[in-house]
């Protein structure tokens, strides 16, 4: 608790520094922000302010705008969240030039660069500032700087550079930046980041103040993730973008390069043996004196690897801003004696069937390589018996039964059972989900339009508290864990090689086995109906993406991982389903339904920039496709 009250305490510091949201013009007001080293502290808070916010469903695209989540029109166009609307219409494929939806390139991802070469400049004249203390804060600023660089990069592709602050008496052709190389991008945010790394140390240096800034296992994680995206097909030798150039004829991406993929494994390497070696992380498992289900148990494993609110040895960066934020949205009705109207959840994210059809079997494989499945109609009725009453308590689909802990860890479903939320483990809620009961009291307005409540991102100490209270638990959102790292360090070691090595099944191993799974290939050879397709590099990048897409899932990386991976034209082509929740019956309630359909292109990989923006910058070329 100590831990996550120091979060609380920065989230507290970097709301509080107000006056140093806009960069002062004047010198007199720049000198008092760097008077001593308190003043300076705070300028460096609001650097760490201007970081995305990751759980604000609103404000970052890979919650709304993607094939993952899906939400009712009304509640999307509801006055009360008027952003809502956004990143839907992403998701649509609506989509324009003149008021790009979520324009995040011209929000205040910039100012915040600029706050960091602003604080690089002058952080080192405060008097009286010790050296080490000057280089980490520093170093801090420079990993602020190299995310929010990514962050543009991973959604306009090639950017311009800000690497330091242009004069206020600089000319207009010098104020006019064109994009920079996709390359030269990608090097300067890892030079950023290896200068900031020797910098910075491996944990905090006081976990009661400081947990939540920046470490040494943050910036090459996050280094890792880099050069992985700038590897993966969307970057590297896509030919869609072979005639994105400047206007000079420049050209902005260059041709495949193979060796990008050794380049991004010898980084996750080498960020995993910082991490675990030098760190102490490893992937958390939860532990408990109490006599608990396995059910349970592995519940809390699983949701406590994303919403643990101690900061977990799995975390290596989480975000502080708006802890807890999103889970208002995904938290679902249970307690029969709460008033929906007064409580404040709106259970508004429904996740898409297909990701529910993604997850593994209980045998570890998915369901279409899984001979047991063959010929299963999913929307069949079966009730559950004694030894499956864990996960399961009463009547529903087929689909819902026999699968992998990941499965029932992470979603909420009609006749699931849902630990936590103030019961205790060993009498749980079980979640009533037919039209009129207790989590589907009100369709079109305030219930989960799929059917399937994401909810692994609800802490298990969040709860319902009486008739009109929902006390949330707050934890540090994950940006980057050991998970991920590991999948990503899969995923480029098997790129790289001809044929996978032990090391590439080994690390992925360790994901399933804490998810209670075998290994891949003895789960693929007992029991698929493709026992070899782990041998071979095309079937183990299959068997790493789909990992990666369960492992992840519901937390914001599958919205990237289809762009950069080039498969989301295809995922999007599938409708978006769920069950038809409008019925009491279960006969009816349990028939896949389509929701929506989503239009996407090749152009729709990046986002556009503005009519307006390219009409002040005569240099900056419009995204391609726009």
């Amino acid at each position: 608790m100590k831990k996550f009250l120091s979060i609380i305490c920065l989230g507290v510091l970097l709301q509080g520094c107000n006056y140093l949201d806009v960069i002062p013009d004047n010198v007199a007001t720049l000198d008092h922000s760097f008077a001593n080293d308190v003043t300076a502290r705070n300028y460096l808070f609001t650097c760490y302010n201007g970081l995305p916010s990751e759980n604000n469903i609103q404000n970052n695209p890979s919650f709304l705008s993607g094939d993952e989540f899906w939400s009712w029109e009304g509640f999307i166009k509801y006055p009360s969240f008027p952003n809502m609307y956004l990143p839907w219409m992403i998701a649509r494929g609506d989509q324009n030039t003149n008021s790009p939806y979520l324009n995040i390139y011209e929000w205040g991802l910039w100012k915040t660069i600029r706050q960091c070469n602003t604080f690089m400049e002058r952080v080192v004249s405060v008097p009286a500032l010790d050296d080490w203390r000057c280089r980490q804060w520093i170093a801090e600023a420079k990993v602020i700087k190299a995310y929010c660089h990514f962050y543009l990069m991973r959604m306009y592709g090639p950017i311009p550079l800000v690497k330091e602050n242009i004069s206020i008496d600089a000319d207009s052709e010098t104020v006019r930046m064109k994009r920079n190389t996709w390359d030269d991008c990608v090097d300067y945010v890892v030079q950023l980041l290896d200068e900031a790394a020797q910098d910075l140390p491996i944990i905090v240096n006081n976990r009661i103040e400081d947990l939540g800034r920046i470490t040494r296992p943050i910036a090459l994680a996050l280094k890792a993730k880099v050069l992985v995206t700038s590897a993966s097909p969307q970057f590297n030798g896509n030919s869609y973008y072979a005639d994105f150039r400047n206007k000079d004829g420049e050209a902005l991406f260059g041709p495949a390069n193979p060796s990008k993929w050794e380049r991004a494994a010898k980084a996750c390497k080498e960020a995993i043996d910082l991490c675990v070696n030098e760190a102490g992380m490893q992937l958390y498992k939860y532990t408990t004196l109490s006599e608990i289900s396995e059910a349970a148990k592995m519940e809390r494993t699983i949701r406590g690897s994303v919403t643990d609110h101690n900061w977990c040895d799995e975390l290596i960066w989480g975000s502080v801003k708006e802890p807890g934020a999103i889970q208002k949205y995904v938290q679902a009705f249970l307690d029969p004696n709460a008033d929906s109207g007064g409580i404040h959840i709106f259970q508004v994210l429904g996740v898409n069937m297909k990701v529910v059809k993604q997850y593994y079997t209980s045998r570890g494989i998915p369901m279409e390589e899984d001979p047991l499945w063959k010929g299963k109609n999913v929307e069949t009725l079966r009730t559950a018996v004694s030894d499956e009453e864990g996960v399961i308590r009463g009547t529903t689909a087929e689909l819902n039964f026999d699968r992998e802990p990941r499965f029932y860890a992470s979603l909420g479903f009609d006749r699931g059972v849902w630990y936590g939320n103030g019961k205790t483990d060993n009498n749980p809620y079980t979640l009533q989900g037919l039209y009129l009961q207790t989590a589907n009291m009100s369709p079109g307005d305030n219930a989960c339009i799929t059917g399937y409540w994401p909810k692994k991102l609800v802490n298990m100490e969040s709860a319902q508290v009486g008739k009109n209270t929902y006390s949330a638990k707050a934890y540090a959102y994950p940006i980057l864990r050991l998970a991920d790292l590991y999948l990503l360090y899969a995923e480029s070691l098997n790129e790289s090689q001809t044929t996978p090595s032990e090391e590439v099944y080994f690390y992925i191993d360790k994901v399933r086995e804490r998810a209670g799974l075998k290994g891949v290939k003895e789960s693929w050879s007992k029991y698929s109906i493709n026992p070899t397709k782990p041998d071979t590099k095309e079937g183990m990048r299959d068997i790493i993406r789909r990992e990666r897409l369960i492992e992840l899932s519901l937390e914001g990386h599958r919205f990237w991982d289809l762009r950069r991976w080039l498969l989301a034209a295809d995922y999007y082509s599938q409708p978006v389903t769920g069950w038809n929740i409008t019925s009491k019956i279960p006969e009816d309630y349990y028939r896949e339904t389509v929701l929506a359909t989503q239009k996407f292109t090749a152009k729709d990989y990046l986002w556009p920039l503005s009519v307006s923006l390219l009409d002040k910058n005569p240099n900056l070329v419009q995204t391609i496709g726009w």
